[in-house]
């Protein structure tokens, strides 16, 4: 049904990708003309039911499929040129929401398409960017397999989507596995420039399967490495995991006299200041002075120390609240992209 919604691209939208990777407005455009088709379909699918003498009961779905696709079209106009990165949330309803709609809008085939994913899905990253990239595959999916089949999968690591259609050309999927947009005037595929932007933006590794079907796997590329020094095992099991779920690669020991001579260096080190045998702050302090970029956190539940400055220590953090630990994981990722 969305192919009779007039979605035929006109000169804003008749763009090489290497436009669209460059520039917000040409890309804001591209995936603010899917979801309006979208929602459009939702609009024309609740008339067409009413018309046959159905329940008015359909409205209130209806105002809510239209309220949340209007929230995604705001954050397409709003979006600035890079969207705040946010952490590891449960994702599941946002994949959902999109399949759905692919759904009803007759592009996806029940019988013939298939949605696999862990509830919840905790994934980081902004949601626009999620939203957009997700929007960009299933289109591209459903244009190359009208009839299907179309499968997504997603787990821990990642997502990869894959469809039965025609592999396409050669010279544009080595373009892809290059992470390059096709020069102006090759052949591309809609929206796959803009599949390349939100990659980066989520910081995401692509590996492209052609076999008689074409495959996309994304797969969160390898974050900085963050050492967790602490010595209650429960708490530093939990601040391990918490770290791991934004990306980051996470060494753990009890104590500094755990770690080899050889051990390091990493991006950052999260210590607890009362530990057995040298202390959190002595510990920083010395892995400062052996390696100035790495950045140093004092964990502490000595609320005083908070605001105060400790030679070797960037910041002190302050036990039981993550909100300042959340502010120096985005910063510590975003460097790093």
């Amino acid at each position: 049904m969305l192919d009779k919604v007039d979605t035929k691209p006109d000169s804003c939208f008749d763009r090489s990708m290497d436009e669209a990777q460059n520039s917000s407005r040409p890309s804001k455009a591209h995936d603010l003309r899917h979801q309006l088709a979208l929602l459009a379909v939702d609009l024309r699918l609740c008339r067409d039911s009413m018309a046959k003498g159905e329940s008015l009961d359909l409205l209130p779905q209806l105002m809510d499929r239209l309220g949340r696709g209007l929230d995604r079209a705001r954050e397409i106009i709003e979006e600035g040129a890079a969207p705040r990165a946010e952490f590891a949330q449960n994702r599941s309803g946002l994949v959902h929401e999109i399949w759905d709609r692919f759904l009803r809008a007759g592009r996806l085939r029940p019988q013939n398409s298939r949605l696999e994913m862990p509830d919840p899905w905790l994934f980081p990253g902004s949601d626009e960017a999620l939203h957009a990239l997700l929007l960009n595959l299933l289109e591209n999916a459903c244009k190359a397999a009208p009839e299907g089949p179309v499968s997504l999968r997603a787990d821990a690591e990642g997502f990869s989507l894959e469809n039965g259609g025609e592999n396409m050309p050669a010279e544009l999927a080595a373009s892809l596995r290059r992470d390059q947009a096709p020069e102006a005037g090759e052949l591309h595929g809609q929206g796959l420039g803009e599949i390349l932007r939100r990659k980066r933006q989520l910081n995401l590794h692509l590996s492209l399967d052609l076999n008689g079907k074409t495959r996309f796997k994304f797969r969160r590329a390898p974050g900085p490495r963050l050492l967790v020094v602490e010595d209650d095992p429960g708490l530093r099991s939990m601040l391990a995991e918490l770290i791991r779920r934004e990306g980051f690669q996470v060494d753990e020991v009890s104590c500094f006299e755990e770690l080899s001579a050889k051990a390091g260096p990493w991006s950052a080190v999260l210590a607890d200041l009362g530990l057995p045998g040298e202390s959190g702050e002595v510990g920083l302090l010395r892995i400062k002075q052996g390696h100035p970029s790495t950045r140093t956190l004092l964990l502490t539940g000595e609320a005083d120390r908070g605001g105060g400055c400790v030679e070797g220590v960037d910041r002190v953090l302050v036990k039981p609240g993550l909100g300042s630990l959340h502010e120096e994981l985005r910063a510590l990722m975003e460097a790093t992209r």
